[in-house]
């Protein structure tokens, strides 16, 4: 397939690029209207299958995107506040979020149900990413520059 880049190119748009960079084919996506033009994205990846991208951002939703056509297919949320880590599992069956307001929850990947939340305390956590096994989850903190892991059998 050649490079695969990603390039938020303006706060709304999210460019992706497959192929060359002389001969790319680009797909668009842009949030809707009535959503505010502050609304980034802080975050985007491939489902594992290379049909979807997932995104998170300051709107404080978890939104899915085809590859295909740039259409907006699933949101969730929104969630208390913005979002700045996304992870998908290595097996591809859950995504997991991380926010300003130290939530972190973990959702089923196609039906976008919630499987796992918890908060910690006045914690900004902007990064969160499963273990291989993904069995836990390791988060990265602002107050304290501190990892965690996080066992997801701990919390339901």
């Amino acid at each position: 397939m050649g490079l695969v880049a990603i390039h938020p190119l303006s706060i709304a748009s999210i460019f992706l690029q497959f192929g060359s960079l002389k001969s790319p084919n680009t797909v668009t996506f842009t949030f809707g209207p009535g959503d505010s033009a502050s609304d980034a994205f802080t975050v985007v990846a491939f489902t594992p299958d290379g049909k979807q991208v997932l995104s998170v951002g300051h709107d404080k939703h978890l939104r899915y995107w085809s590859v295909d056509d740039g259409k907006e297919l699933k949101k969730i949320g929104p969630m208390p506040d913005d979002l700045f880590g996304l992870a998908i599992s290595r097996d591809g069956k859950k995504i997991a979020t991380s926010g300003y307001g130290a939530s972190i929850r973990v959702y089923e990947i196609g039906s976008g149900k919630e499987l796992f939340n918890t908060h910690l305390k006045k914690m900004v956590t902007y990064c969160v990413s499963f273990t291989p096994d993904g069995k836990a989850l390791v988060t990265g903190h602002e107050k304290d520059n501190a990892a965690r892991v996080i066992r997801l059998e701990a919390k339901k």
